[in-house]
């Protein structure tokens, strides 16, 4: 009787001659055993020779861009016979297809390789990023910077010897490893180049905000890696701010406004008191009742994305309340309103009694008058008369 083993695994074959796909059986090894019912022995394991496996090529992954939401990574090799492995960020995926397919703005960041393999070797393609979805913010800026300071621009791809790393700044090309080698020697101080390709930016200006991206060629003069740009905005630090005070409306109200010597869209304002930030206000403008924040320290705090300051705090002075644990008196304005109605009543009355008065007095004048006139005319009467009986005679 005759029993075949591959690997050591009993096979249900029983005839003399086994038959097989040379390449489903590269590496296997087989045996036969016979036995009959005395005895039995095994052959040694031999090997198939008909079908020589090669070793799989270095593969290369395509990106294309079916629309603006997908992404399609392909894994490109020239050879047939192998198996596929996906990795995203080094880690292995499940999907085992030539082509994967994500969602673009899921993935936006993250770096992909494929693994192909078969018995005999493997090989692992260069790391690459979706190039079909590119978010920026509103303002369009991917990343801030002070002025003055550094901000590297790092290359997502790991740089063979052979191939040419060019950056752009904008549309210039600002660096080219063939034609200059500003790795070792660079006659520019506002930037180089590291060993790994990264771009280091120094004492940066606001005119070297922009867009900044890499390309990767190799010896043929092909794209090798699809790397994202990077939009860089370069502002200044935020200044200290200084915050003033103004008593407004009838309710004893306190506005506290905040300024700033710098005119950006950036700045954002937050208002601060005991070190406590008052929520629901990211205007430069605070208004508050007086009493409110009766002796409170209130101060400003400035941002932009690069930086901050924080104002010296200031007191409301519309309001002046005397506190030893509770208030010690009324209200101040309390005795301003009442005294100034108090001297309103007193003037009306003063101007009604002398009214009055001069009323009176007219009034006496008048009727003393009607009584005097009727005795002074029947005097004159009497005189006249008189006289002209002196003249009859």
């Amino acid at each position: 009787m005759i029993e075949w083993f591959m690997d050591d695994e009993k096979l249900e074959e029983k005839e003399k001659t086994l038959t097989r796909v040379a390449k489903d059986v590269a590496n296997a090894r087989f045996s036969c055993n016979v036995s009959n019912p005395v005895s039995s022995d095994i052959s040694l394991p031999v090997q198939q020779n008909c079908y020589e496996l090669s070793r799989v090529q270095k593969p290369r992954v395509k990106i294309m861009c079916p629309n603006k939401s997908e992404v399609k990574f392909t894994c490109v090799v020239s050879q047939n016979d192998f198996k596929i492995e996906w990795l995203m960020e080094g880690k292995r995926l499940k999907e085992k297809e030539m082509t994967l397919t994500r969602v673009a703005k899921d993935v936006v960041n993250a770096s992909f390789s494929c693994n192909v393999s078969n018995p005999v070797s493997s090989e692992l393609s260069l790391p690459v990023q979706q190039n079909c979805y590119a978010p920026h913010s509103q303002d369009g800026c991917d990343e801030y910077a002070a002025t003055g300071s550094s901000f590297t621009v790092p290359l997502k791809h790991k740089l063979q010897e052979s191939e040419n790393l060019r950056w752009f700044h904008n549309t210039t090309i600002i660096f080219n490893s063939k034609l200059d080698k500003r790795t070792k020697r660079n006659t520019r101080k506002d930037f180089f180049v590291d060993s790994t390709g990264s771009l280091k930016l120094t004492k940066l200006m606001k005119d070297n905000s922009g867009q900044y991206a890499p390309i990767v060629y190799d010896e043929e003069g092909r794209n090798v890696a699809h790397l994202l740009s990077l939009s860089l905005c370069v502002l200044d630090p935020v200044q200290k701010p200084n915050v003033t005070m103004k008593c407004t409306g009838s309710t004893i109200n306190v506005s506290f406004t905040c300024s700033v010597d710098q005119k950006e869209n950036y700045l954002e304002y937050k208002w601060l008191t005991t070190d406590k930030e008052l929520t629901g206000n990211l205007k430069d403008t605070l208004t508050k009742k007086a009493e409110d924040v009766m002796n409170l320290p209130i101060a400003c705090n400035v941002s932009n994305p690069v930086s901050f300051a924080i104002s010296e705090p200031v007191y409301q002075e519309c309001l002046k309340l005397y506190v030893a644990g509770e208030k010690s008196g009324p209200n101040i304005w309390v005795f301003v309103r009442f005294g100034a109605g108090f001297f309103l009543l007193l003037l009306l009355t003063v101007i009604v009694c002398a009214t009055q008065k001069n009323l009176t007095q007219k009034n006496k004048y008048a009727i003393r008058d009607k009584e005097e006139f009727p005795l002074s005319q029947s005097g004159t009467e009497t005189t006249a008369a008189a006289a002209v009986g002196q003249l009859h005679k």
